[in-house]
């Protein structure tokens, strides 16, 4: 995957000093970043990990990220500790495409209106969604991900998340009903011609078999 051009900073507030080194260590070593973070332990910064003693950024455009134990429950985005390299980079993944989307996305004025077919269509991000409606969902960032690259079905979107098919769906509806989603004609159209021609295939099958007994018939007499 080409990497993104965007320069994001990471914030550190809270983590005891061998938290900070992994995470810096996991930044400089790490090829599957599409973006370009760097570790600023004051400052400015994008992303901000929280530990619990941790001070918060008063900037409202920083998405705090809370470090909390594997298994113990936490309101808003949370990273677990032990700290894992591939779920912080997910984290961090998420945040980038979250911004290239915004970035990419045209004013709200300047597209059509979404269409109201049903979810047999194909879906797009028209633009990223707002942050209430995936803080602390992290499965849904990577739905909302997966949207803002690609249009999908319901359950195309499904088998490449590997997540249940109606959860998709649930999701696909909520976006829709924020005016969220760009829908494209799908194999609806197919699948509804589909069972007219079905219809009338056994018919042709009926008459070549009783031609066929016909001419079996003449033959014997």
């Amino acid at each position: 995957m080409k990497k993104l051009s965007m320069r994001l900073v990471l914030g550190l507030t809270g983590l005891p000093g061998a938290e900070i080194a992994l995470v810096k260590t996991i930044l400089r070593l790490s090829s599957s970043l599409d973006a370009n973070w760097v570790v600023a332990e004051r400052g400015d910064c994008d992303v901000l990990l929280k530990g619990e003693a941790g001070e918060q950024r008063p900037d409202p455009a920083t998405v705090v990220v809370t470090v909390v134990q594997r298994g113990q429950p936490a309101n808003g985005l949370t990273l677990h500790r032990p700290i894992r390299a591939e779920e912080l980079i997910d984290l961090l993944n998420a945040e980038s495409a979250r911004r290239a989307a915004s970035e990419s996305a045209g004013p709200p004025d300047s597209i059509a209106p979404v269409s109201t077919q049903p979810l047999g269509g194909q879906a797009r991000l028209r633009r990223w969604p707002p942050f209430a409606l995936l803080q602390g969902r992290p499965r849904h960032l990577q739905l909302a991900t997966l949207l803002s690259k690609h249009a999908l079905s319901a359950s195309r979107l499904s088998a490449v998340a590997n997540r249940p098919l109606a959860e998709c769906e649930a999701f696909l509806r909520e976006l829709d009903a924020h005016n969220l989603l760009v829908w494209q004609p799908g194999a609806a159209g197919a699948a509804a011609r589909s069972p007219a021609a079905d219809h009338t295939q056994p018919r042709r099958g009926l008459l070549h078999t009783l031609r066929e007994k016909l001419g079996i018939a003449r033959s014997r007499a």
